[in-house]
């Protein structure tokens, strides 16, 4: 009996890869979101050492009116630059988002071949149990005609 072979083996085959790419770019684009927010994170704790300070030397009146505008300049540039980043990140998330579209529709075309595959498998193994029925009745039916022709 031949051996069961699916004629679109190799499509299935490219699909799969297709599928471990596009794995691969949400990887990244998780690893970028992960990055971009700890980014976001080190300009908020930048924001935080720099209040206390401003209010280190408040308490102890040892700041001068131009160190305070060099520090709330750089506060004011600190937040421009926490909003900037909350949009980068917004970006990656989106890009991430859409990545992971991209990868539920490999996934699923992949599935859809499985499935193909699958049922052309089904019905291979059906046929191929068909025909060993079909043999084995002809067989007994052999067996039973030269018994009763012996007789």
């Amino acid at each position: 009996m031949k051996k069961f072979k699916f004629r679109l083996q190799k499509v299935m085959e490219f699909k799969e890869e297709i599928e471990r790419q596009r794995m691969l770019d949400l990887g990244k684009a998780k690893k970028r979101v992960s990055a971009e927010d700890r980014k976001l994170e080190q300009l908020w704790q930048k924001d935080g050492e720099y209040r206390k300070q401003i209010e280190e030397k408040e308490k102890e009146y040892i700041i001068n009116p131009v160190e305070m505008d060099l520090y709330y300049r750089y506060l004011k540039k600190l937040g421009i630059d926490m909003e900037s980043q909350k949009e980068r990140i917004q970006a990656a998330k989106s890009k991430m988002e859409a990545t992971r579209q991209i990868l539920l529709a490999a996934t699923k075309e992949r599935k859809i071949l499985e499935k193909l595959k699958e049922k052309k498998y089904f019905a291979y193994a059906t046929g191929i149990a068909r025909k060993e029925q079909f043999n084995l009745d002809d067989l007994v039916n052999t067996a039973f005609i030269r018994r009763r022709l012996n007789q």
